[in-house]
C-alpha cells in the first residue's frame, strides 16, 4: 500500500498543478532551455487556437509575437544592455536568463492571425541545484483594460474641450480655494492670462467686500452642510473695476486617486445689475407718479361721491315730492271712482287721471332703477332657481290681462331645459313680465307666445346660454324707430302712446340683459307683429326649497318644550341658511357647521342635541365626521343624515355610519319638523292657513318704531337710502328683532316701491 501511495502521489500532485493552471485566467506557457514549448494551460490553447501537437516540442513562443514588436524590443535591449541582441527568442528570455524581472506589452497574434494585447511576464526556471531548465511565460490579456484607458483619455478629451470652450467662466479649484485649472472665458471674463489665472486663489479674484460670504459657503460645502450655493457678487478686473457675476459652486466628492474639489461657474451679470438698477431708478419715480396720480384719482372720486351722493339725494327727493302728490291724486280717484252719483263723463275723466297717475308712478320707479344701473349700484344675485316655476309664476301673472282680450298666451318650455339653473331669479322675472306685458298691452287680437330654449356650452365650461323669444301678433313697429328702442327717452312721442310706453322699459331690460352677460334684439314688420329675442348665461343648479302648500304650519314650539341645541352642517351657503332660519324661528337653538372637522369640533365644546349632516362636505365627509363624534361620545347626538342623492346605498351607508335617520333634497319644512319630532320630545305650535292675521299698514312707516333701533343703526338706514343701496338694506332688515315685525314690514314695502325719500325723512326726524 505504501509503494502505491508512493508512485500515485506525483502523478496526483501534477494533476493537481495542470488543474490550477488550467483554471487560471491568464496565458501561461513554459519552455525548455532552447526555447521549445513544453507546456500550455488551457487558458493559453484557447486563447491562441492550437491544439497541443501542433506546438508541444515543436515551436518556440515567438510564433506568437509580432515580428516588428520583436524587432524593436532587440533593439531597445540591446541599448539598455551593452550588447547586440538578435531578434528571436533571446529577445524574450535575456532579462530571465540573467535573473532579472522582465514585464512587458505584447500584442501576440493567435492561430487565425487576430491579435490581442497581453501584460507578460517571463521569468527562469531552475532545479534544486539553481541550473536553468527553461523558461516560464504569463500573460494577461489587458483588451478590456485598455479599452477603458481609451475611453478615459477620450472622455478626458471632451471634458477639456468642452471646459475650454464654454460660453461661461469656469474653473477647478481645491477646498481651500486653490485653482486647479481655469478656462479661457473665466480669463477674458477677469482679463489675466490663463497661466496667471492659475497662480490666484479664488478669493483673490473676488472683490474684499463679497469675500467673506464666498468663504463662509464653501466652507459649509466643504463641511458638507449645503449641496451647492450660488451667489451674486463682484469680482476683480486685472484693471481694477468691478465686474458683477453670478457665482455657482459644488462640490465633487474624490476617490482613491483624486482627491475632492470644487467646480465653480462664473457668468458675467454686469449689464443685468446695471438694467436693475436703471429699473429701480425709474420705479423709485414711477412710485412717485402713482403716488401723485393716486392722490388726484383719491380726490376725483371723492368729488364724484359728493356728485353720486347728491345726485342719489337729488333722486330720493324727486321720487319724494312725485310720491307724495301721487299717493293723494290716485287715492283720491279711486276713492271717487267708488261714488254711485258720479256722471259717466266724471267716471271717464276720473279713469284719465289714475291711468296718468299710475303712469307716472312707473316713470319715477324706472327713473330710479335706471339711475341705480347707471351709478353700478345694482349687481348680479346668483342663485338656485326653479326656472320652470318661474316661468308659470310669470304666465299666471299675465294670463288675466291676456284673457280679458282673448289673445291667446302662452310660454312654452322645451324639454331639454332643466328645471334648475343659477340665476338672478329677480331681475330675469322683471325682464320677462316687462316684455310679455308690453306684447300683450299692444296686442289686440292673435296670439303672444314666449318659446324657452336652451342651448348647453362645453363640457369644460360652467355657464350655458338660456333662450327667449317671445312673438306677437301685434301691430309692430315702424322700421325708423328699431334703432333707438333701447335708448331712454328717445322714442318719437307721436308714436308713444301706440308703441312703447314711458322709454324706459327697454332700457331697463337691456341693462339687465347685458349685467347678466346676454344681448337682445328687436325684429318686427310694421302690421304683422314683433319678435323680441333675447339670452342670459347661466349656470347648472341644483334643486332649491320651495314651500309645501299646507293647511297648518309650524308657528313654534309647545309650551313646557324643553330647549334644543341643533348643530346644522352643511357647506352649501343657500342650504345652511334656509336650514338655519326654519329652525330659528320655531325656536331651536342653533349653531352652523361649513365642514365636518367643524361639527366634531363644535360637537365636542356645545353638544348639541341633533345634527344635521350633509353628506357631501369637504375636509371631512359627512360619514367620517358622523363616526368619529358617534365614537367620541357616551351620549351622542341623534344624527339626521342629508344627501342630494336618490341612490338607496348612500342611505345605507349613512345609517352604517352612524346616522339615526335621513332626508333626501330638496326638502320641506313640514319634513324637517316631523323628523326631528321623531326623534326627540318635541311639541310644537301650530297655525292654520285661515288663521288670522294683523299687520300693520306697510306705508305708516312709525318713526316711534323706528327710535326702538340703535341711533348707529338707524344712521346707517338713513346712509343706505341716501345711496339706493338694496344689498346694505336687506343686511340692515335683518338686524330688527323678530319683535318689531311691524317695522321690518313697513321698510320692506317702502324700499319694494322705491320710496327711499320716506324711509330718508323718517330716519332723519329719529336721528334728530
Amino acid at each position: 500500500m505504501t509503494e502505491d501511495f508512493v508512485t500515485s502521489s506525483p502523478q496526483h500532485s501534477q494533476s493537481w498543478q495542470q488543474a490550477i493552471l488550467d483554471s487560471a485566467d491568464f496565458v501561461i506557457v513554459s519552455t525548455d532551455i532552447n526555447g521549445l514549448i513544453q507546456t500550455l494551460n488551457a487558458g493559453a490553447l484557447k486563447q491562441f487556437g492550437y491544439s497541443p501537437e501542433e506546438i508541444i516540442d515543436r515551436v518556440t513562443p515567438i510564433i506568437f509575437h509580432d515580428p516588428e514588436e520583436v524587432e524593436q524590443r532587440a533593439q531597445v535591449l540591446s541599448h539598455e544592455l551593452g550588447h547586440a541582441i538578435e531578434p528571436g527568442m533571446e529577445t524574450l528570455i535575456v532579462k530571465a536568463r540573467m535573473g532579472m524581472v522582465d514585464e512587458n506589452i505584447w500584442t501576440l497574434i493567435r492561430k487565425d492571425h487576430s491579435r490581442f494585447p497581453v501584460r507578460l511576464s517571463v521569468t527562469a526556471l531552475r532545479n534544486d541545484l539553481g541550473h536553468l531548465t527553461g523558461f516560464l511565460g504569463i500573460g494577461k490579456d489587458i483588451t478590456a483594460q485598455q479599452a477603458a484607458e481609451a475611453s478615459l483619455v477620450e472622455s478626458e478629451a471632451r471634458f477639456s474641450a468642452a471646459f475650454q470652450n464654454a460660453p461661461i467662466g469656469m474653473a477647478l479649484v481645491s477646498p481651500s480655494g486653490q485653482c486647479l485649472r481655469v478656462n479661457h472665458a473665466l480669463a477674458h471674463l477677469l482679463g489675466y492670462p490663463q497661466t496667471k489665472l492659475m497662480d490666484l486663489i479664488l478669493t483673490e479674484m473676488i472683490h474684499p467686500k463679497d469675500r467673506s460670504i464666498e468663504e463662509t459657503n464653501r466652507l459649509r460645502l466643504v463641511a458638507r452642510e449645503i449641496g451647492n450655493y450660488c451667489l451674486e457678487l463682484r469680482c476683480l478686473h486685472q484693471q481694477g473695476h468691478e465686474v458683477w457675476v453670478l457665482m455657482n459652486v459644488s462640490l465633487v466628492n474624490g476617490q482613491e486617486v483624486y482627491p475632492p474639489y470644487c467646480i465653480v461657474q462664473v457668468q458675467d451679470i454686469t449689464r443685468r445689475k446695471q438694467a436693475e438698477a436703471q429699473l429701480q431708478r425709474l420705479n423709485a419715480n414711477l412710485e412717485q407718479l402713482v403716488e401723485e396720480r393716486t392722490r388726484q384719482l383719491k380726490e376725483a372720486i371723492e368729488t364724484t361721491e359728493i356728485a353720486n351722493q347728491a345726485k342719489s339725494r337729488f333722486i330720493a327727493n324727486m321720487s319724494h315730492e312725485f310720491r307724495t302728490p301721487l299717493n293723494g291724486i290716485m287715492g283720491f280717484s279711486q276713492l271717487l271712482l267708488q261714488d254711485r252719483r258720479i256722471t259717466s263723463d266724471q267716471q271717464s275723466n276720473l279713469n284719465v287721471i289714475l291711468r296718468s297717475g299710475e303712469h307716472l308712478l312707473s316713470l319715477v320707479n324706472e327713473v330710479i332703477t335706471l339711475s341705480k344701473i347707471e351709478a353700478g349700484m345694482l349687481a348680479y344675485e346668483s342663485k338656485d332657481v326653479n326656472l320652470h316655476h318661474l316661468c308659470e309664476g310669470v304666465e299666471d301673472l299675465l294670463s288675466l290681462q291676456a284673457n280679458s282680450k282673448d289673445i291667446q298666451f302662452q310660454i312654452h318650455i322645451a324639454p331639454d331645459v332643466p328645471q334648475y339653473v343659477r340665476t338672478d331669479a329677480k331681475k330675469l322675472r322683471q325682464i320677462l313680465i316687462n316684455l310679455l306685458g308690453n306684447a300683450l298691452k299692444f296686442t289686440k287680437r292673435g296670439s303672444v307666445v314666449c318659446q324657452v330654449q336652451w342651448r348647453p356650452s362645453a363640457p369644460e365650461r360652467s355657464a350655458h346660454e338660456l333662450h327667449f323669444i317671445i312673438q306677437d301678433t301685434g301691430p309692430g313697429i315702424p322700421g325708423h324707430l328699431l334703432p333707438q328702442l333701447f335708448e331712454p327717452f328717445a322714442q318719437d312721442p307721436l308714436n308713444r302712446e301706440t308703441f312703447g310706453g314711458i322709454g324706459l322699459g327697454l332700457t331697463i331690460c337691456q341693462r339687465f340683459i347685458h349685467l347678466m352677460k346676454g344681448d337682445i334684439s328687436i325684429e318686427s314688420v310694421e302690421g304683422q307683429g314683433t319678435t323680441v329675442s333675447f339670452y342670459i348665461q347661466v349656470e347648472s343648479g341644483e334643486p332649491v326649497l320651495e314651500p309645501a302648500i299646507s293647511e297648518t304650519t309650524v308657528e313654534g314650539l309647545a309650551e313646557n318644550t324643553p330647549s334644543y341645541r341643533v348643530l346644522v352642517v352643511e357647506d352649501y351657503p343657500d342650504n345652511r341658511e334656509i336650514l338655519l332660519m326654519m329652525l330659528e324661528v320655531v325656536g331651536f337653538e342653533v349653531k352652523e357647521a361649513v365642514n365636518g372637522q367643524e361639527a366634531v369640533d363644535l360637537n365636542r365644546t356645545w353638544q348639541p342635541h341633533l345634527i344635521w349632516m350633509d353628506l357631501q362636505l369637504p375636509v371631512l365627509n359627512g360619514l367620517e365626521a358622523t363616526q368619529l363624534i358617534k365614537s367620541q361620545n357616551p351620549n351622542p347626538p341623534v344624527i339626521i343624515a342629508i344627501t342630494a342623492q336618490a341612490l338607496e346605498s348612500d342611505e345605507v351607508k349613512a345609517l352604517k355610519a352612524g346616522c339615526d335617520d335621513y332626508l333626501r333634497k330638496p326638502y320641506q319644512a313640514a319634513q324637517v319638523f316631523e323628523k326631528m319630532a321623531q326623534h326627540l320630545d318635541i311639541t310644537y305650535r301650530y297655525k292654520t292657513s285661515n288663521s288670522s292675521h294683523t299687520s300693520a299698514d306697510p306705508i305708516s312707516l312709525s318713526a316711534d318704531e323706528l327710535a326702538n333701533m340703535p341711533p348707529s343703526w338707524i344712521q346707517l338706514l338713513y346712509d343706505a337710502a341716501i345711496m339706493l343701496d338694496e344689498d346694505m338694506l336687506d343686511l340692515l332688515l335683518r338686524d330688527i328683532p323678530d319683535d318689531q315685525h311691524s317695522l321690518k314690514s313697513s321698510l320692506e314695502y317702502l324700499m319694494a316701491t322705491y320710496q327711499y325719500d320716506v324711509i330718508m325723512e323718517k330716519a332723519q326726524a329719529v336721528l334728530r
